[in-house]
């Protein structure tokens, strides 16, 4: 180093979730010396900035102690059988030196072993190379003690590093998961063309309570809890967990949306694509395992027809946009509140829906001949990682291109607005229907299908049932019932979260229920007049009578044959599937 002083920093975020998690709260101790080992000033100028005074000394040391104990947020984790370490809550790093190469030496118990998506030193033990700091914090390290299963596609090996152990009785054997990743590794690279690396490595963790994952450049650090394992609706979801984290491979670790290229890991990152790199991982995560021949395409559609319900029901639709959601995600979707739910929306979730409607408008305006899986390529080859990032209008651009018309139109009613979304008319396109249960007219029986409904959800305490929402334009918001209430009965009735519904089933219908609940410690009783509100469920069915068109588009889409219609043949060409190695 040249120079009198030197500024060292540790990220403010994680790359993958966008909230500011100041890991540098935890770092117990930090010094200097130089190369020699003679102490240096090191003053700390910022929450995760120091500076040291390098008294011209050409080799500085800088050595810290953090504390690791982080597991369910997937930052940094160390215990007795491993350590978990994603490097941007971890390593310190130069801004000058960030593209320079880095060696990572790992002291670790005899007999652990390193699972990482960096390269090993051909000549060093123990020790990974990352040709820069960007790399380096994109690959988290399994150090400790797991197995690892393996297996190729195209040539390309694969590895699923477990930590944790799937449980006795799982619904899952070794090849079979084994079998079931190679599926979902095989479709998305067909979507693709190839793949972005050269050896990708799953990182598994499996442990009560955990769940969620992050993507990394060649790697993903996934956590799953044991019972996932164990009934097939619960294992598919894990499988749609792998699929939407090795989609973003391509989808926010290659072609990277205006606003998080380059990183800037000292504050929050601003973009309005977060539906794109979320929202369409999002869309395809679950579907793809309908094109791998894991899922049944029916079982798919009740995962769609509950996404629409919850994001078309959902107060916030009407005031947040998906760009919004987007954008604010470091203080609002990230940093949920009780009133979230009147006031947000997830580009997760709602963008997923916005995606697949905004793949059937491709499929429809071009006869078939192209779909969200074109402007996925055309992403991936026009922006690549080591281009631009892409931005709206790159985005509009291509739909432009290739798509027959302006979409100027779906973005400001669907992304950019908050219109009501036209459901129906997308699954139209692939010879589907959105089945509702019609709501019951006024001199109809009360039926299972409704029931009284206040707009309000609660928690227990030991003491009470805590209301932690109050949903916009419900009876509970119009009745003043504000969120931490304690409501301690209801006419009369001693009340638990769980039996509020019965309790206003038991209660005359039409006619004002009385809470008696604990504001700041003072008793008040309020009025509330409940609503009936529809329960039944959404559902998506086939049509009776598909056009020519509606059968090809949903044969294309889920690449699988519409019911009762002949299979298209399998091509001579098509490579045999791989076999697993372990």
């Amino acid at each position: 180093w040249k120079g009198d002083s030197l500024d060292v920093h540790l990220p403010v975020w994680r790359p993958g979730r966008y909230e500011v998690l100041d890991p540098a709260g935890t770092i117990r101790s930090i010094a200097a010396t130089d190369g020699r080992g003679r102490p240096l000033s090191l003053q700390k100028v910022a929450k995760s900035s120091w500076t040291v005074t390098t008294g011209g000394s050409a080799i500085i040391r800088v050595k810290y102690t953090l504390y690791a104990n982080a597991v369910n947020n997937r930052t940094r984790h160390i215990d007795d059988t491993h350590a978990f370490l994603s490097g941007s809550t971890v390593f310190l790093f130069v801004h000058e030196l960030r593209a320079n190469p880095i060696e990572v030496a790992i002291n670790a118990p005899q007999g652990w072993k390193t699972a990482t998506g960096l390269e090993a030193s051909a000549t060093v033990p123990n020790v990974f190379l990352a040709p820069d700091y960007d790399t380096l914090v994109d690959s988290p390290f399994e150090i400790g003690i797991h197995r690892v299963l393996a297996y190729e596609v195209d040539g390309i090996p694969h590895e699923i590093a477990i930590w944790g152990a799937i449980p006795e009785g799982a619904v899952v054997s070794d090849d079979q998961l084994l079998a079931d990743f190679a599926a979902i590794t095989r479709t998305q690279r067909e979507i693709f063309g190839r793949f972005p690396y050269k050896r990708y490595v799953f990182l598994t963790h499996i442990g009560p309570g955990m769940g969620g994952g992050t993507e990394h450049l060649n790697s993903t650090i996934i956590q799953t809890k044991p019972e996932n394992f164990t009934d097939k609706s619960r294992y598919h979801n894990f499988l749609g967990l792998v699929s939407h984290e090795l989609f973003h491979t391509w989808n926010v670790k290659q072609f990277r949306p205006q606003g998080l290229k380059p990183y800037d890991y000292l504050r929050e990152n601003y973009t309005r694509l977060l539906w794109v790199a979320e929202g369409t991982t999002s869309y395809y995560d679950t579907m793809l395992l309908v094109r791998s021949g894991i899922m049944k395409p029916d079982d798919y559609f009740k995962h769609l027809a509950t996404t629409m319900q919850a994001e078309s029901t959902r107060p916030g639709r009407l005031v947040q946009s998906l760009e919004d959601s987007s954008f604010d995600a470091w203080i609002k979707f990230n940093r949920a509140t009780p009133d979230s739910v009147n006031s947000t929306v997830s580009f997760y979730s709602k963008g997923e829906v916005v995606n697949f409607m905004l793949d059937m408008e491709l499929r429809k305006r071009t006869t078939n001949k192209r779909s969200l899986d074109s402007i996925m390529k055309l992403l991936y080859e026009r922006f690549p990682l080591d281009a631009a990032a892409y931005t709206t209008d790159d985005l509009k651009n291509l739909l432009a291109e290739i798509g027959k018309g302006s979409y100027n139109e779906f973005f400001a009613r669907y992304i950019a607005g908050t219109e009501e979304l036209d459901l129906d008319a997308a699954l139209a396109v692939a010879g589907l229907k959105l089945v509702r249960t019609p709501a019951p007219k006024d001199d109809e029986p009360l039926s299972p299908a409704e029931s009284p409904w206040l707009g309000l959800t609660l928690k227990d305490s030991p003491s009470a049932a805590v209301v932690t929402a109050v949903l916009s334009g419900g009876p509970a918001e119009a009745a003043g019932i504000m969120v931490d209430d304690q409501l301690l009965a209801l006419n009369g009735k001693r009340l638990h979260a769980a039996d509020l519904e019965t309790h206003l089933k038991h209660a005359d219908e039409g006619a004002p229920v009385s809470i008696l609940l604990s504001r700041r410690d003072r008793l008040h009783t309020i009025e509330a007049t409940p609503v009936l509100k529809p329960q039944a469920k959404w559902s998506i069915a086939r049509i009776d009578s598909p056009t020519d068109d509606q059968r090809q588009v949903y044969e294309a889409w889920l690449g699988q044959p519409w019911p009762g219609a002949k299979p298209a043949e399998t091509p001579a060409t098509e490579p045999p599937a791989p076999k697993p190695r372990f």
